[in-house]
């Protein structure tokens, strides 16, 4: 079976179980670095819901879904890509006749995200094992790129915006949450990088996106739209 967008010419994979592997030179699948996500893969969203959300973010994971679903509740059959999908969430708050592909480091959580879309109806969605800074797709294929709580831990966010930029149609929206430290919320320490709403906007202007800001509020979160 093949993936649904087309793939950079002489790419190698191979799909397990539904989910897509990149091959490396030897034609060996290739390898990241080990995350605990797969370690706790079988309670994330456990985890989520009753540890990260309310004492990292001082949010609620209900209305994090809420304000997802508003933003998206009228995208249908777009072509959308998800940075850092985690174990499948995306069903919460996006119309099961969009094509969906989604990423993440993790073969746990991707596996929970595979049976997710399933159960949810989605007939057009893959997922891939790669990393954010090196999509395996053909330029300019999608309308949508997303990504949720996932910003801070892209080692480089410069490579990242430089795929996002090269993958995205002309005319296109990402859709990103994100914990800023300006904002109240939890005192509880957050991994990764983190930047400020001022900086997330200076970042994605200097890639070209037009940054909006969006008024929702939940907890130290900052929701906000880049369009291309």
């Amino acid at each position: 079976m093949k993936p649904l967008f087309k793939l950079k010419p002489n790419l190698n994979n191979i799909q397990k179980k539904g989910i897509y592997y990149i091959l490396n030179e030897q034609r060996k699948i290739k390898k990241f670095k080990p995350w605990l996500g797969d370690m706790f893969s079988f309670a994330y969203d456990k985890i989520m819901t009753k540890s990260v959300f309310p004492k990292k973010f001082g949010g609620d994971i209900k209305r994090h879904f809420e304000i997802l679903k508003k933003q998206l509740q009228n995208t249908h059959n777009k072509a959308i890509l998800e940075l850092g999908t985690g174990s499948g969430n995306a069903v919460y708050f996006l119309n099961s006749d969009n094509h969906y592909s989604g990423i993440d480091i993790s073969t746990g959580l991707l596996r929970r995200a595979v049976k997710r879309l399933q159960k949810f109806g989605f007939q057009n969605a893959d997922c891939f094992v790669v990393s954010a800074d090196d999509l395996p797709f053909a330029d300019k294929q999608f309308d949508i790129v997303m990504c949720h709580l996932s910003l801070n831990f892209f080692p480089d966010i410069h490579k990242v915006l430089c795929e996002i930029q090269r993958v995205m149609l002309a005319g296109a929206t990402i859709y990103c949450s994100i914990p800023v430290p300006e904002r109240e919320g939890s005192k509880s320490t957050i991994h990764g990088t983190l930047y400020s709403e001022i900086e997330y906007k200076e970042l994605f202007q200097k890639y070209g996106m037009v940054f909006e800001s969006l008024p929702d509020q939940n907890g130290n979160l900052l929701y906000f739209k880049a369009s291309y």
